[in-house]
């Protein structure tokens, strides 16, 4: 399940987590499937956050690179390749890390008889959830208006970034 959680936190799609995720939240209807039946309410619980942490690295991941490849405006082009670059390749850097502690049996997430607790995986990647967050924001900024006049797009960027790094 560790690897399963890992190469989704890495960017590659889950049933696991996708699972987790529909059934943490109160309107999902959907059937029940293998991993419903497997996993307990509260490993459910605890796979949410960092199913909700997958889908935003692969929503990211994909907006990212499309916006840097055809975005007409050059500011929204350099701004969805740093955000990959910089934030999101953070973001895989603690994946790396995360899964290096686990393989070195690293007593910070590895317990007794080599048992890793869950809480101790969804502990590592805490405050992620927020900046991806914001990420999807700025992102959503980016598409919300592809053509049109590209200077103005970018001026109006600029000036959306600093009333928004204004208010803290």
């Amino acid at each position: 399940m560790l690897q399963e959680i890992l190469l989704s936190l890495s960017g590659h799609p889950s049933p696991l987590l996708r699972s987790a995720a529909a059934a943490a939240s109160p309107s999902s209807s959907s059937e029940p499937d293998i991993y419903s039946t497997t996993l307990t309410p509260p490993e459910r619980a605890l796979l949410a956050p960092l199913a909700r942490l997958a889908d935003a690295h692969i929503r990211l991941r994909t907006s990212t690179s499309h916006l840097a490849a055809s975005h007409p405006s050059v500011v929204c082009r350099a701004v969805a390749a740093a955000i990959d670059a910089l934030h999101l390749s953070a973001f895989r850097a603690k994946v790396l890390d995360v899964e290096r502690a686990l393989l070195r049996g690293d007593a910070g997430l590895v317990g007794a008889y080599r048992a890793v607790p869950l809480t101790e995986v969804v502990a590592e990647f805490e405050g992620w959830g927020r900046r991806l967050g914001f990420l999807e924001r700025v992102v959503g900024v980016l598409e919300e208006d592809g053509g049109g006049n590209t200077t103005a797009k970018g001026r109006w960027w600029w000036g959306w970034w600093r009333w928004r790094r204004g208010r803290g």
